[in-house]
């Protein structure tokens, strides 16, 4: 058994105002327009590969079970990176293919310290809720989520009989810098508790 909790940014005035005169207006035209907006003003959020960013206003922090050490969502991301080229071979025939470039990493927080994630969760913008829908009080769930003690992937014996890690899960962590142990589900950056993999609701 566990709880969720989830950061939700609010929606900005104008951007709410220009959602409410769409959907007033009631021209099926801006059916897709409404529901894009709705869910960036109002939505889970999604990380966007081609704006390489979070679209969405509910981030999912992480999840408190019983007797574990509270689990944060790292929020890193691989950003495939690259451009076009056209090559012309003869008069009016041209080669166009694709050239790849290193990829980047995206980090919702930046480097995965308690500052970064502190300064995130403090805007005015952003309020904290956990699943049932509860408003948290910002400075008791910083305080009480940093310092939870209990378990983890490799204090439990959850290594028995681990699978590895996929790569597409492992690449943001190793580009970012973040160690796993072998057979770990989670890791530790500045004493939190990260899991592995995303979406662990």
């Amino acid at each position: 058994m566990g709880t969720n909790y989830y950061a939700v940014i609010k929606a900005k005035n104008e951007l709410r105002d220009k959602l409410i005169e769409l959907i007033a207006n009631g021209d099926t035209a801006d059916y897709d327009t409404i529901v894009n907006m709705a869910n960036e003003l109002y939505g889970e959020s999604v990380f966007n590969y081609g704006e390489k960013c979070l679209i969405g206003a509910k981030i999912h922090l992480g999840r408190k079970s019983y007797g574990w050490k509270f689990l944060w969502e790292h929020h890193l991301y691989t950003v495939d990176n690259g451009h076009v080229e056209e090559t012309e071979v003869e008069p009016g025939h041209t080669i166009i293919k694709y050239v790849e470039e290193p990829k980047t990493l995206y980090s919702l927080y930046g480097d995965l310290t308690k500052d970064n994630i502190r300064s995130f969760l403090m805007r005015d913008n952003v309020d904290i809720y956990n699943e049932y829908g509860e408003l948290q009080n910002k400075e008791e769930f910083i305080e009480w989520s940093f310092n939870t003690e209990g378990v983890d992937s490799l204090t439990c014996g959850k290594l028995r009989e681990q699978k590895p890690l996929a790569d597409e899960w492992r690449e943001p962590i190793i580009m970012g810098g973040y160690q796993i142990e072998p057979g770990a589900t989670d890791f530790y950056s500045d004493g939190l508790r990260f899991a592995a993999f995303r979406d662990f609701r």
